[in-house]
């Protein structure tokens, strides 16, 4: 997610240990998250992380982002939710970071933007600036105009765009994996008809 692009990265594992080896990773994770966060290190935390969830790495480093913020979750949908949050806070300030004009910006701008990073990615990403704004088109149910879609795509792009001049995606699905499937069952909460329109593009594609 856009949290990881930071000057000093996790290393990817799939599990940890347990004890003082779980531990090591969490405040390795939490030091590196707090410097993206230009915070001191967290203090005074009370967290259990003997608990099976954290058993798992990306779970352990989840913690950490919502550490770096002085936060702990109760659960393992909590931990989403709340990592989530922070997510959506990276969008706002992109926006704010690309100056867009008073015209480009909607009233309801997460809206907007996580019912077009559902459905980017429920279809796998997002090819070209041309199918986006086709898929962008779709399945928003709000009116929006051309302009205002630009730029959903472009704070989209400058946090989710390909990794690599290779990569064959322009902008990429939520990642990790579980965090983009909270964002899509939050939109469906809200708006079940994303799924069908969604559906629509993926089987005219």
């Amino acid at each position: 997610w856009s949290i990881i692009a930071c000057p000093k990265p996790v290393a990817p594992v799939d599990e940890v240990g347990d004890g003082e080896a779980r531990r090591r990773v969490f405040w390795h994770a939490a030091d590196a998250f707090a410097d993206v966060r230009g915070v001191a290190r967290p203090s005074g935390l009370v967290l259990d992380l003997g608990h099976p969830r954290y058993s798992r790495a990306l779970y352990v480093h989840m913690e950490a982002i919502l550490a770096a913020d002085g936060e702990s979750a109760a659960s393992d949908e909590d931990v989403l939710v709340r990592v989530l949050r922070h997510e959506r806070s990276f969008w706002k300030k992109a926006m704010s970071a690309l100056k867009l004009p008073a015209a480009q910006l909607s009233e309801r701008p997460t809206r907007y933007l996580d019912e077009a990073m559902a459905a980017f990615t429920l279809l796998g990403g997002v090819g070209n600036r041309a199918s986006a704004m086709a898929i962008h088109g779709a399945v928003m149910i709000s009116p929006s105009t051309a302009d205002r879609a630009d730029a959903h795509l472009d704070v989209l792009r400058v946090l989710y765009g390909g990794l690599k001049e290779e990569d064959s995606l322009w902008i990429r699905p939520l990642e990790p994996d579980v965090l983009g499937e909270q964002l899509v069952e939050e939109v469906l909460s809200e708006d079940p008809g994303v799924l069908d329109r969604v559906m629509e593009i993926a089987t005219a594609s």
